[in-house]
């Protein structure tokens, strides 16, 4: 599940304030190895500003999408997702389909490095939000003591409307190109949660002038990770046990990301599912 709260601090920007709520639910089945996954996902999208019709806050988009995920080696990942987003605004509703390919690679001294190339395609109810784009994302995990890490991820999407032109009264159609940095510091888990603290600069320059803007953004964040296998056995642990320093276990992977979830915690690479866009 996710939660996502931003608010403007311009008064003139008050009305883009947004909440952003997510689930997936699925199923995975392998190994840690070679492993395959699927799952149903949704997405609702609500805004603080008012239109026309009704005061705010108000139902800006919801989404519901099939995902999956393979992993034919250990440290590389295929996904594809595919469905429907629903727009207040319904010629932005669309069908949607996407995928891409990463790697996850662990390098010296506890540092993890992801890469992930991808693509999409939609299709939407008026021609103008027809589109295409790429992402390009690189996320660096640097451990610091006591457990606590520090995430940087840089960021290129380009979008492309090929029929927008009209629609926006341009010669050319809109295009978009931009680059976004996120810094962030996570304190060590506690319990499985961790708390961060992270700091986003973005720019994007397009073709139609209202498009282009520079954005900073800081983020206060906090996440947990957890599991429970409803029939498991379960454990008793005897009162004289003394638990040994393995070094094993799952808190390593902790703070660690699924691919289409760091996508999907980048506004701009779902173009058109933030009210910026």
């Amino acid at each position: 599940m996710r939660a996502k709260t931003l608010g403007q601090l311009a008064q003139e920007a008050k009305d883009f304030s947004h909440s952003d709520l997510g689930s997936r639910v699925g199923l995975d089945v392998g190994d840690r190895g070679v492993h395959f996954s699927a799952a149903y996902s949704t997405e609702f999208l609500s805004i603080a500003g008012g239109d026309a019709y009704k005061s705010g806050p108000r139902a800006f988009m919801e989404a519901h999408r099939a995902e999956l995920e393979f992993f034919p080696v250990s440290q590389v990942q295929a996904f594809l997702g595919f469905g429907r987003r629903i727009y207040r605004e319904l010629p932005r509703t669309r069908t949607e389909l996407d995928g891409g390919l990463a790697t996850m690679v662990a390098l010296k001294g506890g540092w993890n490095l992801t890469g992930v190339a991808a693509g999409r395609y939609y299709r939407a109810r008026h021609i103008a939000f027809d589109g295409f784009g790429l992402t390009g994302l690189v996320r660096v995990v640097v451990p610091l003591p006591k457990e606590a890490m520090l995430k940087v991820r840089p960021m290129l999407v380009v979008d492309h409307y090929s029929k927008s032109a009209s629609f926006y009264g341009s010669e050319v159609p809109r295009r978009d190109t931009m680059g976004k940095l996120r810094v962030g510091l996570w304190t060590p888990p506690l319990a499985g949660m961790r708390g961060g603290v992270t700091y986003s600069l973005g720019g994007r320059k397009s073709t139609i002038a209202n498009y282009t803007y520079t954005d900073h953004r800081l983020l206060f964040e906090l996440r947990w990770d957890g599991s429970w296998d409803p029939f498991a056995p379960r454990v008793l642990e005897p009162t004289d046990h003394i638990v040994l320093p393995y070094g094993i276990g799952t808190e390593h992977e902790s703070g660690l990301d699924r691919v289409q979830d760091l996508l999907r915690q980048e506004d701009s690479a779902r173009r058109g599912s933030s009210c910026v866009d």
